[in-house]
This record gives structure tokens, C-alpha cells and sequence, in this order.
């Protein structure tokens, strides 16, 4: 089981040649990439343009799943989130924002 972090605000795009073309042009601002197998550059390119394109939105995901947003991104608690979802809409923008700050590496125990 593979696992996948979000990289803090403010990473920046960190990718090499094609794959950063592809990821600034499409508008990805904070992003850590990883290639295991080929170094080919047309390959690289053509598995960037592929994983982008079956990227889907949280809401679809979370319509397919018959959960809330809020489970699908992994933030908060669903039954809290079910009522606040007639309220108003959720977006990802607004569950980042009510996400709290991560803890810099090397503070706590």
C-alpha cells in the first residue's frame, strides 16, 4: 500500500525538466515528484499528462463514495460535516483553510 502526502504550502514545484513544464503550465503550485522506472523524458511527460488527467474532484469522489467531502479529504469528523454541509457548500480550498498548521519536524517529544 502506497502512501500519499500532501507537501506543505509554499514546496513550490519540485520536478525535474518535462515533468515541471507540464506541472507549472497546468497550474500546480506546491508539488514533490518522484519518477521510479524510466528517465525517459517523452515517457515522463506522457505519464504527467496521464495522471493529471484522471485526477478527479473531491465531490465526485465523495458522491461515488456516498460520504462527505470532508471523509474523502480525511479532515474533521463526518457527522459534524453532515450538518454543515446543507449550511453551505464545502470546498477544498475551505477545508485547508480550517486545517491546523503541522507542527515543524524536530518540535514535541
Amino acid at each position: 500500500m502506497s502512501s500519499c502526502a500532501r507537501p506543505d504550502p509554499g514546496t513550490g514545484v519540485i520536478a525535474g525538466g518535462g515533468v515541471r513544464a507540464v506541472l507549472e503550465l497546468g497550474g500546480v503550485r506546491d508539488v514533490l515528484t518522484k519518477s521510479i522506472g524510466t528517465q525517459n523524458p517523452i515517457n515522463l511527460v506522457k505519464a504527467t499528462m496521464s495522471g493529471l488527467e484522471s485526477l478527479r474532484r473531491p465531490e465526485d469522489v465523495a458522491k461515488l463514495r456516498g460520504i462527505s467531502i470532508r471523509e474523502v479529504l480525511g479532515v474533521g469528523n463526518g457527522g459534524a460535516a453532515e450538518a454543515k454541509k446543507e449550511e453551505e457548500p464545502v470546498t477544498p480550498e475551505a477545508v485547508a483553510a480550517e486545517a491546523p498548521p503541522a507542527e515543524p519536524a524536530g518540535e514535541g517529544s
